[in-house]
């Protein structure tokens, strides 16, 4: 297990591979992710945020991988519930290079088009 941890924290690690670790290490040794996160030196928030992502698509995952995007686009994304409005919105961030900042934007606004008032 110790080697485990140790390619998680290897800074090389692209953010869906250091995910999938955490849920590996999760899956294998019955920790909750506070457990982890305390052995990784992390708040729970952040192992709960970072499995969280790889709740997107497959197709919308790699879109992110094959464009270099970051993990706060792949966040704003996930705020998306919806794979055709997470699509549409990749695209627009893909073809004209949009920062996280105007991609949450985006969403922000997809998200009361879709569904009324967000909190």
């Amino acid at each position: 297990m110790g080697s485990a941890i140790e390619n998680l924290q290897r800074e090389n690690l692209h953010f869906f591979e250091e995910a999938e670790g955490y849920v590996s290490l999760i899956r294998e040794h019955g920790f909750t992710q506070e457990e982890l996160a305390k052995k990784l030196g992390k708040n729970q928030s952040t192992i709960a945020n970072k499995i969280r992502i790889l709740r997107l698509p497959n197709n919308i995952k790699d879109g992110i991988l094959n464009n270099g995007l970051s993990e706060r686009h792949a966040r704003a994304l996930l705020r998306l519930h919806n794979e055709r409005a997470q699509n549409e919105i990749l695209e627009i961030v893909v073809l004209n290079s949009i920062s996280v900042k105007e991609t949450e934007d985006i969403v922000e606004k997809k998200l009361k088009k879709l569904y009324g008032e967000v909190e």
